[in-house]
């Protein structure tokens, strides 16, 4: 049976390896803009049945990009809340600048979108749930790591690696349970499977 993971499908795409090979600093900037006071902010905790949130505990977040694409959901934010995201989205880019080269072209040709800094700490539960859209894969760089952090895609359970990629079908069912004793930072990126597919098939003939 086909991994639920795609990281081995497409570890040679190109903004694939640019992010290992720019693991080291792009934790760096990661970790010192993430520790300045009122940089994280809750992620947004909906219902995942009538009586179960997203997630228990201690998920916060920062946007790296605009999560706005032509199958993202607008949630019909107001002017005042999107002026507000935005600002969130150039600040997260001033203090991280490698990961906002890396994904620069991306982002704007529209393959790249719904980029976010991740952090869990111990004891957070984030239950079964998928993604809004399909036809994305969702991207993580492991920044920093704990074994006993571990995501479930499916039937399949796996933990991330500093300075390596886990990546998944976001439209695929999917839960964390962190179990561990330090905190799980990663940055998450969405990139399009279409833009994906280019490089796979081609390193395949």
């Amino acid at each position: 049976m086909q991994t639920k993971f795609w990281d081995e499908r497409i570890k040679n795409v190109p903004v694939c390896k640019a992010l290992v090979d720019n693991a080291d600093k792009i934790k760096e900037e990661v970790l010192n803009f993430i520790h300045q006071p009122n940089v994280l902010l809750s992620y947004p905790k909906y219902k995942v049945t009538e009586d179960c949130d997203l997630y228990e505990n201690y998920w916060k977040a920062c946007p790296v990009t605009d999560w706005i694409s032509e199958e993202y959901l607008n949630f019909s934010s107001s002017p005042q809340q999107r002026d507000f995201f935005l600002f969130l989205v150039n600040r997260t880019k001033q203090h991280c600048p490698t990961i906002t080269n890396i994904i620069k072209d991306l982002e704007e040709g529209g393959n790249v979108a719904n980029g976010f800094i991740s952090r869990l700490l111990p004891g957070t539960t984030i239950h079964p749930h998928r993604g809004w859209i399909s036809g994305w894969v969702r991207t993580h760089l492991g920044l920093v790591c704990d074994p006993e952090c571990k995501i479930t895609v499916g039937d399949e359970t796996r933990t991330w690696e500093e300075g390596k990629l886990l990546a998944f079908h976001d439209w695929d069912y999917h839960s964390v349970k962190h179990t561990g004793t330090q905190e799980r930072i990663v940055i998450s990126i969405d990139i399009r499977i279409t833009y994906l597919e280019k490089f796979i098939l081609s390193s395949v003939n």
